[in-house]
């Protein structure tokens, strides 16, 4: 299963003096990373007490994060995520990724949006676009 994140030249700066854009994209990184790899409470640390989803799967507020992640970890067929790309601002991070269940299923396209305050993920909203097999003229999602 490949669970890694592309990899980022390392920041030169302490995080307090690094810029809001480069810190939101290291935070986001680093939750996919611990996430990944059944860190839950690793993850956490990184989420707000006042943590706000907006994702119908996923349950209300930080310990309802806490309960998706422990569940996600604990299953016998953890999904493969490939993560494409991540863009980040002062404010907003998004993570665009591949996720599947081995290698014969399509899986979905996914978009992960966080909001962060401080260096700390306080809102989530995610896009799922499920993928069907390639058709012989399809463009590449990713």
């Amino acid at each position: 299963m490949d669970h890694s994140v592309a990899e980022q030249p390392a920041a030169e700066q302490p995080a307090a003096e690094q810029p809001a854009a480069e810190r939101n994209r290291q935070v986001v990184q680093r939750l996919f990373e611990l996430a990944l790899h059944g860190a839950v409470a690793g993850a956490l640390d990184l989420v707000a007490d006042d943590y706000v989803e907006h994702s119908p799967v996923i349950p209300a507020g930080k310990q309802g994060l806490g309960e998706f992640l422990r569940t996600l970890a604990g299953q016998a067929a953890r999904p493969e995520v490939t993560v494409h790309r991540v863009i980040a601002d002062d404010e907003h991070a998004v993570v665009h990724y591949h996720s599947r269940i081995g290698p014969e299923d399509p899986g979905s396209a996914v978009a992960d949006i966080f909001r962060l305050r401080g260096g700390v993920i306080v809102e989530h909203w995610d896009v799922v676009q499920p993928l069907a097999q390639a058709a012989p003229d399809a463009k590449p999602v990713f």
